[in-house]
């Protein structure tokens, strides 16, 4: 492994300003066309402000005098970036608190560019009864509200009704100890959010050698998407227990995975299920990982793991009463009635549209840099013999047209971004200067798109 980790940071990728260039124009041009050409209006409008789709963001240009706080971390960031991914120079400790540290830090400024600290978390109290804060809020029983879920689900909030219930368990949490201030909810978010890179390094580093997966974690800390949402989205909550599951499903379907490895990722998957259905999709990308990497040896892993999952979702059953098969039936039946109405209002718009949309919009926000770091790879590497690779944009691929999502995926798969950087990085690091460029035009898009819009979570 280690001669293998040498062969590969010996041939270093370099991406160019050509690529990013070239990247970015490519990304431009399809969004432009969905907004003036295939007009996929399905979003909901902002002070009568269409959303610009593919991604739910409104034309609203504004920034605050303490915008110059970004820029300035932004430059920081950007300088020490190449130090810090380098192993030499920068230990595994140091690394992962300023990892920690670094994507905490950007996404608070970020946020200051439009907003003022104190409205960190007020997202959740835009719209009325739409977000998991006011179900929260309603809880008198909370051993109730979980073992009833299912049953409670449909008076829920928009989103309560469609998520098993942790988040909402997770915000009534925080109320109890620490009030009902939306800015309990805004740190908590952000704190969950950069706590989640440490695990995404980890599952990279499974991949790829230590400097490549130092720098995918960097590529995720500095993804617009990630910085737009760390702090106002429950995705970024759920990317925390993605990526934990992702780290220990990698390492469990590895070559030196064990056992134990697969009993800890079916129980982590199942923690992410508690939280998030979108645990699915993450376990058929692992599931199409084990696959290709293990071919025959992988059914020993993959039935430990689906057991583990089984024996972890059945004793949640027996602790809670919360039974997560019959909450994702309940979900898919609320959601499949609730884009019933939406589709017959935009009947114009079918599966091939969304699908286009789900695609690009998710592409944006994970940036210009890291899409143009994926194609630069994949045009120097190639796929063959790349099991990761091969199972992430495939299982991106079946998201894009599986109905299950309509737009505003730059939010909704932030638990994929990491999936992204493990292709960015599969066949080992990037040169310095790269890295750099890719990491400072990366903040830089993430910057401007603040200004220009607005996000709403």
């Amino acid at each position: 492994m280690a001669d293998a980790e040498s062969v590969a940071e010996s041939r270093a990728l370099r991406v160019g300003g050509a690529w990013i260039a070239g990247t970015g124009v490519v990304l431009a041009g399809l969004w432009l066309l969905d907004v003036f050409v295939l007009a996929t209006d399905m979003l909901a409008t902002v002070q009568s402000r269409p959303a610009l789709t593919p991604l739910y963001a409104i034309w609203m240009p504004a920034a605050r005098p303490t915008a110059w706080v970004f820029a300035l971390v932004a430059v920081a960031a950007t300088v020490l970036m190449p130090r810090c991914a380098d192993p030499d120079r920068t230990s595994s400790r140091a690394f992962a608190a300023a990892l920690v540290v670094a994507a905490a830090v950007l996404a608070w400024a970020l946020f200051l560019v439009r907003d003022p600290t104190g409205a960190c978390g007020a997202q959740f109290e835009y719209y009325a009864h739409e977000e998991f804060w006011q179900d929260a809020r309603t809880i008198t029983d909370l051993r109730g509200f979980v073992a009833h879920h299912v049953e409670l689900a449909p008076q829920l909030s928009t989103h309560g009704r469609h998520f098993p219930p942790g988040h909402t368990v997770l915000l009534h949490l925080l109320q109890r100890a620490f009030g009902t201030h939306t800015l309990v909810a805004g740190i908590a978010v952000l704190a969950l959010a950069a706590a989640s890179l440490p695990f995404v390094w980890l599952a990279l580093r499974e991949l790829t050698g230590e400097r490549a997966a130092r720098q995918g974690a960097a590529l995720v800390a500095s993804a617009p998407a990630f910085l737009d949402f760390a702090c106002t989205a429950m995705d970024a909550v759920f990317l925390f227990f993605a990526a934990a599951a992702l780290w220990l499903g990698l390492r469990a379907f590895g070559e030196r995975g064990r056992a134990r490895d697969a009993v800890l990722a079916g129980v982590a998957l199942c923690a992410a299920s508690f939280v998030s259905f979108s645990a699915f999709p993450l376990g058929l990308a692992l599931f199409a990982y084990a696959l290709i990497r293990r071919r025959a040896a992988a059914w020993k892993p993959l039935l430990i793991c689906g057991a583990s999952y089984a024996g972890a979702a059945l004793l949640l059953d027996l602790a809670t009463g919360y039974a997560i098969w019959d909450g994702l039936q309940g979900a898919w039946k609320q959601a499949d009635a609730f884009m019933a109405g939406v589709r017959a209002r935009h009947e114009r718009v079918g599966r091939a549209r969304l699908s286009y949309g789900n695609i690009v919009a998710f592409a944006i926000g994970a940036g210009v840099p890291l899409i143009a770091v994926c194609a630069a790879r994949i045009r120097r590497d190639g796929l063959r013999g790349r099991a990761w690779s091969l199972a992430a944009l495939g299982t991106l691929a079946v998201l894009a047209i599986a109905p299950l999502h309509h737009l505003e995926t730059e939010r909704i798969w932030l638990y994929a971004l990491p999936w992204v950087a493990g292709v960015a990085v599969s066949g080992g690091p990037l040169d310095d200067a790269s890295l750099r460029r890719v990491v400072g035009v990366a903040l830089a898009q993430a910057f401007a798109l603040e200004i220009a819009l607005f996000t709403l979570w």
